[in-house]
């Protein structure tokens, strides 16, 4: 019920696939947990897992599987990868599309999962596709 909402809130008309969904609840369903018991490969890990999809516990590794996808080609439930200011090409922190621009991570120490937007966050350089 919660996923419905939002999408409505972000002007969503997809129809998405069953898998796609359920990543998607999942990390709605993760709004407001502090990041000291989820990190944002966690997040990740976790709501793959409930599609019985196993990833790396590794932010960076979750992009050694999965199909490449440009920001044009984003799909809710897809991966987003950004870097962390290190200057490398491997994303250093990931989170999950819900579409409309937007995504839910895990920012940091000190902070709870939330929603982003990828017109305001400059640092993204990956998105990964593990569903159809």
């Amino acid at each position: 019920m919660k996923s419905l909402l939002l999408f409505a809130l972000i002007g969503l008309t997809l129809s998405l696939s069953e898998k796609r969904q359920t990543v998607v609840d999942c990390a709605i369903s993760l709004l407001g947990t502090p990041y000291e018991k989820i990190d944002c490969s966690g997040l990740t890990r976790r709501c793959y897992g409930k599609v019985g999809i196993t990833l790396s516990t590794i932010a960076h590794n979750q992009f050694t599987k999965g199909v490449s996808v440009t920001r044009a080609e984003l799909k809710p439930g897809d991966i987003v990868g950004f870097n962390n200011h290190d200057g490398k090409t491997q994303p250093g922190h990931v989170g999950i599309f819900i579409g409309g621009n937007k995504y839910i991570h895990s920012p940091g120490r000190g902070k709870v999962i939330t929603y982003g937007n990828l017109d305001t966050n400059k640092n993204f350089i990956a998105g990964r596709k593990y569903l159809d």
